[in-house]
């Protein structure tokens, strides 16, 4: 295994401004409770927003207690251009595998990490210190280790959801 600061994994947001008759996926915080990112029109997209791409792995800073990490995924056959909040903090593992960076993200002595680096008032203006985070090292196993651990993690998130969808199926 080899450390790795968080540095080298993160992606430089490059910032857009939605085009008002574009559609676009976007990756929002509030649809990240639903699993899929939103279909929205330029018209409707009220903020500045960051191109991202298949593989990319998003951690929210919004209140980092709620564990919200992504993996930018494709989507049926849409095939709009990708976009997300400002709120991730964007990474991309091209040395690795991007469900292996979900799960280091996801766990809980990360979470704990990210916690230590808060700074805001209440829970909804809470924020990681984005700088701090990304001086973090974080140790990394091969590629091959890195597809292992990350196809199993994402097998049991899908194992997970699809037992949720199935008991929010039984409720209703």
């Amino acid at each position: 295994w080899e450390q790795r600061k968080l540095k080298d994994l993160h992606k430089q947001p490059l910032l857009i401004e939605p085009i008002r008759t574009a559609t676009y996926l976007s990756w929002s915080v509030p649809a990240f409770n639903d699993g899929v990112p939103e279909i929205a029109r330029g018209s409707e997209i009220a903020s500045v927003k960051q191109s991202v791409g298949f593989g990319d792995v998003l951690l929210c800073r919004i209140n980092p207690r709620i564990n919200r990490v992504w993996v930018v995924e494709p989507v049926g056959n849409a095939n709009f251009p990708m976009i997300a909040s400002t709120e991730w903090v964007v990474f991309a593992n091209e040395d690795g595998d991007s469900h292996f960076l979900s799960a280091l993200f996801s766990s809980d002595r990360f979470r704990n990490m990210l916690l230590s680096e808060v700074a805001g008032v209440t829970g909804s203006q809470k924020r990681f210190q984005v700088a701090s985070v990304l001086q973090h090292e974080e140790s990394f196993p091969s590629k091959l280790e890195q597809k292992r651990i990350g196809a199993l993690f994402s097998k049991l998130d899908q194992l997970i959801a699809a037992e949720k969808r199935t008991l929010n199926l039984l409720k209703d």
